[in-house]
């Protein structure tokens, strides 16, 4: 071989720079995808189904995940936001979060489809037991799925924990106007008794704990953090091949999930902290700043609330939610020039 002869690459690795893209579905679900010269991975996010959890924030190894406004997603005041966003640009396409979900709202795939499958990633048994109870029983407010469905012993309970409604709080607890936690619960473990017993019993609202799987939807869709969810167990599984170099930091996502053992002590039946333990907590007191918010003139007010309708249709859209996420100011500023009145 002559010195200026190129050299011989035909044995050289393939290019493993990834080119990551964004696209939709005719399903209208959100694919984000992970492109090498030899495969390709993607996520799938079906918006619809996503409940707002904690569960593939938290087991996330780059921190991709971040949780919207679920208290206005959970109650109705905002439609077609996303529970989560991801960044697709910090991204690993591990598919952790897949595995994870709850309620089937993230998928992965990659092509070919072998490379890489869900048998290969730690196992967790939220899935079965939501999907069991939401195709047996239509959502409810007047009763715990508990008391209508029957758990097969094959179904595995994929976590413990303990559910808390604080009761210096619940005075702010308006149920049936807000419907977060209700409208939320994959379990459906939330309900408003209506019987006047079950008023005295347990209260203006109350949840059965048999069958939550302690996802932290409900505590994140509560407006006033009424609401407090810990775990205490995450059951899961890990691929049989325990020579892999990553399975340790997946032990180390997976103790993310659990929360601190020690929890306050409840009220039987009623999950309400006994008085005083909360004491050191107080709610923020009034400020200055507070007082001039209130008394902005209600032609403003008024104002504010038409241009917010008036957006809420673009923010529903796939690329503004995009633009927003990764702070595209210009296209997100002609996109809502549109849409907005001209000011004088």
């Amino acid at each position: 071989m002559s010195a200026d002869a190129p050299p011989d690459d035909s044995n050289a690795c393939p290019s493993r720079t990834p080119v990551r893209s964004m696209d939709v579905n005719d399903d209208g679900a959100m694919l984000h995808s992970w492109k090498f010269s030899d495969h390709v991975k993607t996520l799938i996010f079906h918006m619809e189904k996503c409940i707002g959890c904690d569960l593939c924030r938290l087991l996330c190894p780059t921190s991709c995940i971040e949780l919207g406004p679920m208290p206005e997603i959970a109650s109705g005041k905002l439609e077609g936001v996303p529970p989560i966003l991801i960044n697709h640009e910090t991204c690993a396409y591990c598919g952790l979060c897949a595995s994870i979900c709850p309620t089937g709202a993230l998928g992965f795939g990659t092509d070919p489809a072998d490379f890489i499958t869900l048998d290969e990633l730690p196992r967790f048994y939220y899935k079965p037991l939501v999907e069991h109870i939401q195709q047996r029983m239509k959502r409810s407010f007047d009763y715990p799925a508990s008391s209508k469905i029957s758990i097969p012993a094959s179904i595995k309970k994929p976590s413990e924990g303990k559910v808390l409604l604080r009761g210096e709080l619940l005075d702010k607890c308006d149920p049936m106007g807000c419907k977060g936690c209700l409208q939320i619960c994959p379990t459906n473990c939330f309900w408003v008794p209506r019987k006047a017993e079950d008023i005295t019993a347990r209260g203006k609202i109350t949840m059965d704990e048999e069958l939550c799987i302690h996802c932290g939807a409900c505590r994140n869709a509560c407006p006033h953090r009424i609401i407090e969810v810990t775990r205490t167990k995450v059951v899961h599984h890990l691929p049989v091949d325990g020579n892999k170099p990553w399975l340790v930091a997946w032990r180390n996502l997976i103790q993310r999930l659990v929360d601190a053992p020690a929890v306050r002590k409840s009220r039987a039946k009623l999950h309400v902290a006994e008085e005083g333990e909360n004491e050191g907590e107080q709610e923020p007191s009034t400020t200055a700043a507070d007082t001039r918010v209130k008394t902005v003139p209600k032609e403003i007010l008024d104002q504010l609330d038409r241009d917010f309708e008036a957006v809420k249709g673009s923010l529903a859209q796939v690329n503004t939610r995009y633009w927003i996420e990764f702070k595209k100011i210009e296209p997100l500023r002609k996109a809502l020039a549109k849409v907005l009145p001209a000011r004088t």
